[in-house]
């Protein structure tokens, strides 16, 4: 039988059924598993891709959210834009874990190449393994502000976050505590000397906003 994104999506989605034990709920419309964290949610969604219905491409997105560091930044930045399931405070794209990679351990790559029924039929005992063993630690590590603010200084290589200042520095700020703020700017800054300018304003302008942020609520 030909596959196709669906049944792709179908077959590894059975697979993961585990994941109800660890909290998850599969949603279909979604293609993600979502479990309600104390002060947030946790995703991993299944991501099949193809060029031309013939050979599909099979990863991950894990990621989490957490609700009173996205709405800090909400309120930094003046955004009125609400929390969704497309939010994240930390993300990560599995096509960049795997044996030689400098921030990850295992065996497989989170990538996998499928051409057939017997590709699948290889692959889900991977997939398994995979997200039990590797991403759901992941997943969990990060259900916190303090740990995500860890993971996006400690090991950013782990991550996919596109402005990853952001998470951070709203972490002080929830944390009240100003020293923090500044210190983590200026490591921040010297860390990434070499974004393109579009970022490196955006970390400085974050910076400036919640710096006041902090100073206005009497920090």
């Amino acid at each position: 039988m030909a596959i196709s994104t669906d049944s792709i999506t179908t077959r590894v989605a059975d697979a993961l059924g585990f994941l109800s034990e660890h909290g998850f709920r599969y949603f279909k419309s979604y293609q993600h598993f979502r479990r309600k964290d104390d002060s947030g949610f946790s995703y991993i969604t299944i991501n099949v891709t193809t060029a031309n219905r013939a050979a599909y491409s099979l990863a991950f997105y894990v990621g989490t959210r957490g609700d009173p560091l996205e709405t800090s930044i909400r309120q930094i930045r003046s955004d009125t834009n609400k929390l969704d399931h497309y939010s994240r405070s930390v993300s990560n794209y599995t096509v960049n874990v795997g044996p030689n990679s400098s921030n990850w351990d295992h065996p497989v790559w989170g990538n996998w190449s499928l051409l057939s029924d017997a590709d699948v039929d290889s692959a889900i005992p991977q997939t398994s393994a995979f997200i039990r063993d590797t991403m759901l630690p992941f997943a969990n590590a990060n259900t916190t502000v303090e740990n995500v603010r860890t993971t996006l200084l400690d090991t950013p290589g782990k991550t996919i976050n596109p402005m990853p200042h952001q998470q951070i520095l709203a972490a002080d700020v929830l944390n009240g505590d100003l020293e923090r703020l500044d210190a983590d700017y200026a490591f921040l800054d010297e860390r990434h000397k070499k974004w393109i300018e579009r970022l490196r304003l955006d970390l400085k302008q974050f910076y400036t906003l919640s710096r006041t942020a902090m100073t206005e609520s009497g920090v």
